[in-house]
C-alpha cells in the first residue's frame, strides 16, 4: 500500500512453471424439458525453479445445476458452485482463502431466435467469501484484505441480441 492509499499489483513471469490439471463436464437430459448438468476442475501448479506452489492456480471447483426449459422459449435453472479451500500457497505469509459454496437462480426468455432476456439472482444466501484468484499472493496481514472479499447477493438482467 502506498502513502496515497492505492495498492499496486505487479505480476512477474516465472522462468520454469509446470501446471497440470483435469476438467470434466457433462449434462443429462433425463426428461424432454429437464436437464441436469455439472462440471469440475482441478489444477496444480509449481515453480520448477523453487518447488513452491503457484498462487494463481485455482483450487478444486465444481458446479452442478438443474434446468427446466419450456417449449414456449422460457427456462429457469438453479445451480450451486462449490470451491475447496486454497491450501497450496508459495509461502506461509500468503493468505489462504477457505472453501465456499454459492447458490444461484437464473431465468431466461427467448423472444425469437435473435433476442433473449436473461435475469439472475447470484449468491442467494449472501455468502461471504474470497475468490482465490482475487487474493493470489496477498499476505494474510494485508490491511486491505477485506477489500478483496467477493460481493454478496447480487441481481443481474440483460438482453442478448444475435445477428
Amino acid at each position: 500500500v502506498t502513502p496515497t492509499g492505492f495498492t499496486t499489483f505487479q505480476y512477474q513471469n516465472l522462468s520454469r512453471v509446470k501446471i497440470w490439471g483435469l476438467e470434466a463436464k457433462g449434462e443429462w437430459k433425463f426428461a424432454p424439458q429437464w436437464t441436469l448438468y455439472g462440471a469440475a476442475a482441478y489444477a496444480r501448479g509449481e515453480d520448477e525453479a523453487t518447488g513452491a506452489p503457484i498462487n494463481s492456480v485455482d483450487p478444486l471447483t465444481g458446479v452442478a445445476g438443474l434446468r427446466y426449459s419450456h417449449f414456449s422459449g422460457w427456462s429457469i435453472e438453479g445451480r450451486v458452485k462449490a470451491v475447496a479451500s486454497k491450501n497450496r500457497v508459495s509461502d506461509a505469509t500468503v493468505f489462504k482463502p477457505r472453501g465456499y459454496a454459492t447458490y444461484d437462480v437464473l431465468a431466461s426468455y427467448e423472444i425469437n431466435k435473435h433476442i433473449s432476456i436473461n435475469a439472475g439472482v447470484f449468491n442467494i444466501f449472501d455468502r461471504s467469501y474470497f475468490n482465490a484468484v482475487d487474493v493470489a499472493g496477498v499476505t494474510k496481514t494485508n490491511p486491505n484484505l477485506e477489500l478483496f472479499r467477493a460481493t454478496g447477493r447480487s441481481f443481474a438482467m440483460n438482453v442478448t441480441a444475435r445477428f
